[in-house]
């Protein structure tokens, strides 16, 4: 809640990848307990991090990067797919092929109140936001295959880009979907309860997003992260 208090009140903000030397502590100790390491990184057209890592894994072999292409809700959807595989023993080339091939069927779909946080992290151009604020536009924020944000639907309303976002997730059969939400849990709860009225499947959890992509994202919003059982 601190963090919201300080988002509402910040005339500007911004985030930073971690610096090469914590990069480097904290990969050699785990090198040193572990025979092999797999980092799904945020989308590498969302921020650094990715082109770094893959700068230092030149170094340890270790190591191996996966741009996942995606952010929040559907990044974890991948990093959860990742885990299952690996519990289920399958060796890491494979484990890496296969994420590849979700992240095809991965999609994320952001229901928010203001692009005014998105504007001011460039996510978004200044013409859309005023375009968006004088029409009091409600639109749902997507991610296409190259990992860059876009704009997916638009609305006049929250409940009607909720809307939206079933019929999204209703193009296609689902596999599995999260719902994630920037302190919006009452509204987080209702789209998990529309999609499952709709596609007859439960959300897999219901979680608060990461102050970083609240940061983004901005106060109120509400997410549904989904993996179709083909690709889009």
């Amino acid at each position: 809640t601190t963090f919201y208090e300080l988002l509402k009140k910040a005339n500007s903000f911004s985030s930073t990848q971690p610096d090469k030397r914590t990069i480097e502590r904290t990969f050699d100790f785990l090198s040193d307990h572990y025979d092999q390491i797999l980092v799904i990184t945020v989308s590498s057209k969302m921020s650094s991090t990715y082109n770094t890592l893959v700068q230092y894994q030149k170094t340890n072999p270790k190591l191996t990067v996966f741009d996942s292409r995606q952010n929040s809700g559907s990044e974890g959807l991948i990093a959860l797919a990742a885990a299952r595989l690996i519990e289920a023993g399958k060796p890491l080339d494979l484990v890496v092929e296969e994420l590849s091939n979700i992240a095809k069927r991965t999609k994320i779909y952001v229901s928010v109140k203001t692009l005014k946080y998105m504007v001011k992290q460039g996510r978004v151009s200044k013409v859309t936001g005023l375009l968006a604020k004088i029409m009091n536009l409600k639109p749902v924020v997507s991610i296409d295959s190259e990992g860059k944000g876009i704009i997916k639907e638009k609305a006049l309303s929250l409940r009607r880009n909720q809307k939206q976002i079933v019929k999204l997730l209703q193009k296609r059969p689902l596999e599995e979907y999260v719902i994630v939400h920037a302190l919006e849990p009452e509204r987080a709860q209702k789209l998990a309860q529309r999609i499952e009225k709709a596609t007859g499947k439960k959300a897999s959890y219901i979680t608060e997003i990461s102050p970083i992509v609240a940061m983004n994202a901005g106060i109120g919003a509400v997410a549904a992260a989904c993996i179709y059982q083909e690709e889009i």
